[in-house]
């Protein structure tokens, strides 16, 4: 099981309901007065344990960045360029505040698990209190309030969000372009970032996406072109 309790058979038909070959679990343990990172890299179909990371322990989000690198390289994933060459520092995305990561972990829980965005956006609210360039808070509270039928409040989130958009992941910045796009009705460009995610990653989802719009736009889906 991983942190949050769910069992492999579960982690697994996510995965490959995913279009994920890999998914993996792992924990956070104490040895000697320190925090001990364990990562283990699991095969979907299968089940088999691909491989397991043993941190050394010392600060808790330093362990979380070489376990990034150690499942780059498990995998084989090549070196990229620009943004794409790996991932932030976790410090840099998630902040000094031990207390404000606690309270953003929350926030998304409770959507997840009760459905309550109210609550979520107040554990965003008291996180964004601790740390103001807390970008992902920002970000997931802005999609909260546009499901919410806030629209002006997202948009203000959203724009707080952009501000610190270089803090954020690869994946979360397309989040946010996406978002952004959607928002202004900026067609031509979320058609664009949903053609740049697979040419990137060659994950069908963006293709899904692209149909959608053109359908809802009036375009048969089969219009697409690679």
């Amino acid at each position: 099981e991983d942190g949050l309790g769910l069992p492999q058979s579960l982690m697994r038909d996510i995965s490959l309901k995913s279009n994920r070959t890999f998914f993996i679990d792992g924990s956070i343990s104490r040895a000697n007065g320190e925090n001990v990172v364990t990562v283990r890299l699991w095969e979907a179909e299968n089940l088999r344990l691909a491989g397991t990371f043993e941190g050394d322990g010392g600060d808790l989000l330093t362990q979380l960045d070489r376990a990034s690198e150690w499942v780059r390289e498990v995998l084989e994933v090549p070196a990229g360029k620009g943004s794409l060459g790996g991932d932030l520092a976790l410090a840099e995305t998630y902040g000094e505040s031990e207390q404000a990561l606690k309270l953003y972990i929350e926030g998304l829980k409770v959507v997840l698990f009760q459905n309550d965005r109210d609550q979520s956006n107040a554990y965003y609210d008291s996180a964004l209190e601790i740390d103001p360039r807390m970008v992902l808070a920002w970000l997931y509270k802005a999609l909260n309030q546009w499901e919410q039928g806030n629209a002006t409040a997202a948009r203000e989130s959203v724009t707080e969000a952009q501000k610190l958009a270089h803090r954020l992941p690869e994946r979360d910045r397309h989040i946010l372009k996406e978002f952004a796009y959607q928002m202004d009705g900026e067609r031509e460009k979320l058609e664009k970032l949903y053609r740049l995610q697979f040419e990137i990653t060659g994950d069908v989802a963006p293709l899904r996406k692209l149909a959608v719009v053109k359908m809802l736009s009036g375009e048969a889906p089969e219009s697409i072109e690679l």
